[in-house]
């Protein structure tokens, strides 16, 4: 993972789990989307994406490396056939300019039917607390 500078790794982590508006992100709101292994987004390939989440769809993993979903969450029904998805990546805006975290789906890389819900359940997204240059 690319580590970032420390007052934006604060606030990316202010952001997400203390729902507080930063200098760096100054929104609370917050945007789940899917990219896959031809590093496209896929936010116009499903209804409901991207989605907007919020703090409380988050909890601390065990050794507080990390976060993961902490309920469902659902980017709707696929608009088509899509293949090979690889990343779950959040962003700061619902017009996915503004990337924050981004890592692999622990089940990757896999297909999504047309007409098919895309669904995470409780745990089955996860983001690595982020790094920071010294």
């Amino acid at each position: 993972m690319a580590s970032t500078g420390e007052p934006l790794a604060d606030d990316i982590v202010d952001a997400l789990f203390d729902n507080q508006a930063t200098d760096h992100i100054p929104t609370d709101e917050l945007y789940l989307t899917v990219f896959d292994d031809t590093d496209t987004n896929r936010e116009d390939d499903f209804a409901d994406a991207p989605l907007e989440v919020n703090p409380a769809d988050w909890i601390a993993q065990g050794d507080a490396s990390g976060y993961e979903n902490d309920n469902t969450l659902s980017l709707g029904q696929a608009l088509s056939d899509v293949n090979n998805i690889e990343d779950a990546a959040l962003f700061a805006e619902s017009t996915t300019d503004t990337l924050l975290l981004r890592e692999e789906i622990d089940q990757a890389p896999f297909d999504v039917s047309e007409d098919t819900v895309l669904e995470f359940e409780a745990g089955d997204v996860s983001f690595e607390a982020p790094l920071f240059d010294d």
